[in-house]
């Protein structure tokens, strides 16, 4: 995915002193001076800009941009660098932003530290959770004798619309985190499917509960596991909608009791807390930095660096 790149539309250098200029025409100032005070607001924004543009703020808003997606993604899997910040701080360059920005990105960065370090803790307790809850709905020779049929299903559907001019190998698509089938390419003219996909319940699902279940129901195909770890594929980390049915039971109220624990614990409740801050500052970091990278300095910031 490519990542978004702000446009460099270039406000006029000269619009917000002409405006002031505007202002006080009625004033006693001379055309000279008008025009010595554009010349040093001129060549106050210009210099240095493209190294602030180039060496901070492009760099920055990249770095953010890649935080903001862990941040709404709370996952193990899904990380991001902060080599732009520390170097920033390393080599001094960070003290060329404005105070202001300066310590949003600062808090920014702690509150997502914070968040990210309670994600790995509770991943892991919700592992040691889950499979006593699973064993009581299903079992491994369940698990055996589903994924056979699913991958029977999904071969002869495959086999039907190979027939019609399609094949459903290029359809597969997760709006969710998880996987798609894996396919056996052991013979290139009889490409078969070998094992269902999976879409994945992670810690980011557990802090939008209940909407969160009603939400993954939508997309959960009767071809796909739901998963519980994203790195075990077991089948006690694992249910299918087969096993709620049978037991009667929807994927709410079968997440309920874990959910009700899960809340329970203070590092999740923490979790919370530290996600929401790193939320808020990220959206206003992120449209700071996109505004910085079009306009690198401002008149504004030579009473705001200190």
């Amino acid at each position: 995915m490519a990542h978004k790149q702000p446009r460099k539309t270039g406000k006029p250098a000269k619009k917000s002193l002409w405006q002031w200029l505007q202002a006080h025409k009625g004033g006693a100032i001379s055309l000279a001076t008008a025009l010595a005070l554009v010349t040093l607001y001129t060549s106050y924004v210009h210099t240095g800009e493209e190294s602030l543009r180039n060496d901070i703020y492009q760099p920055l808003f990249s770095e953010v941009g890649a935080m903001d997606r862990a941040i709404h993604g709370n996952n193990m899997e899904t990380t991001y660098s902060t080599d732009v910040y520390q170097k920033l701080n390393q080599n001094g360059n960070f003290g060329r932003i404005p105070k202001s920005l300066r310590t949003k990105i600062t808090q920014l960065y702690g509150a997502e530290g914070e968040a990210r370090g309670c994600i790995t803790p509770i991943a892991h307790k919700i592992s040691i959770l889950m499979p006593p809850v699973i064993a009581k709905i299903r079992n491994e020779n369940d698990d055996v004798a589903w994924e056979e049929n699913a991958v029977t299903k999904l071969n002869a559907e495959a086999a039907s619309e190979l027939s019609q001019g399609s094949f459903s190998m290029a359809t597969f698509t997760i709006s969710h985190t998880g996987f798609s089938p894996s396919v056996d390419v052991r013979d290139p003219a009889h490409f078969k499917f070998a094992s269902p996909g999976e879409v994945t319940w992670e810690v980011a699902d557990w802090m939008g509960f209940p909407q969160s279940a009603s939400d993954v129901e939508k997309i959960w195909r009767g071809t796909y596991y739901l998963g519980f770890d994203e790195k075990v594929h077991t089948w006690n980390y694992r249910i299918t909608l087969e096993d709620l049915l049978k037991n009667h039971i929807s994927l709410r109220q079968f997440l309920e009791p874990t959910y009700q624990v899960i809340a329970g614990d203070p590092q999740f409740q923490q979790l919370l807390r530290d996600n929401r801050s790193a939320l808020e500052l990220s959206e206003s970091v992120k449209s700071s930095l996109e505004d910085r990278v079009t306009q690198p300095k401002q008149l504004k910031d030579l009473v705001d660096l200190f």
